[in-house]
């Protein structure tokens, strides 16, 4: 079975002509050429200016105050959570302290102030959120009510 097989496979070849010596050029190659072969060799030119625009002066002043104000504003609000988180824990030691039995009077006091200290102490982190927010909204950079811009 498989002689035969082969034997019709080997006539069938040798009915098919044969193309003998075909070679091709560069010639050829330009004839049977795509246009989506056609690639670009040289490489794309991308023109950079060394020089900076010309800086205007009172755009620069304006953009330097508008830095300065939102660094001040930052500046203030992490000062206030700071300071909060500094009354928040000496209030937390001194709850800590007056919570054992005989110190009633100066517990009930140390409570008040811890509670107090918290409700500051949230309020502040408020603030420097609302603050990061509304420089969100206005499209303002994170490094400048940070203070790091140049």
């Amino acid at each position: 079975m498989k002689e035969l097989a082969i034997i019709i496979i080997s006539l069938f070849s040798l009915s098919l002509p044969v193309a003998a010596g075909q070679t091709f050029s560069n010639g050829d190659l330009k004839k049977y050429n795509l246009p989506t072969d056609t690639k670009s060799t040289k490489p794309q030119e991308t023109f950079r200016d060394d020089k900076a625009p010309p800086v205007n002066k009172e755009d620069e002043k304006a953009k330097r105050e508008e830095q300065d104000y939102w660094c001040r504003m930052g500046n203030e609000y992490r000062d206030k959570v700071a300071k909060a988180k500094k009354t928040y824990k000496d209030a937390e030691t001194r709850l800590k302290k007056y919570s054992s039995i005989g110190y009633w009077a100066r517990h009930k006091n140390a409570k008040k102030n811890y509670e107090w200290a918290r409700e500051r102490l949230e309020k502040a982190k408020n603030k420097l959120r609302a603050l990061e927010d509304r420089a969100y909204r206005q499209s303002i950079p994170a490094s400048w009510y940070r203070c790091q811009y140049d």
